[in-house]
């Protein structure tokens, strides 16, 4: 079943279960991409906001948070 979600004025029309393509509408543009390029793009995103936040914390914020 095709559900949509809403992102500001993004709409992202997809599968129930996340599987195959997202259709992205904005304005009267749209385009299909394979739901997994998007996992990849927001892992990628995830992971550079990690690593920006490991670099500003001081030593025993760290220390704290691994153990």
């Amino acid at each position: 079943m095709q559900t949509t979600t809403k992102a500001g004025h993004v709409n992202f029309q997809h599968s129930d279960d996340f599987k195959g393509e997202v259709v992205i509408v904005r304005g009267g543009q749209s385009m299909s991409v394979p739901i997994d390029a998007l996992r990849l793009l927001v892992a990628e995103a995830v992971r550079y906001d990690l690593a920006v936040h490991v670099r500003s914390m001081k030593p025993e914020q760290l220390l704290r948070r691994i153990a």
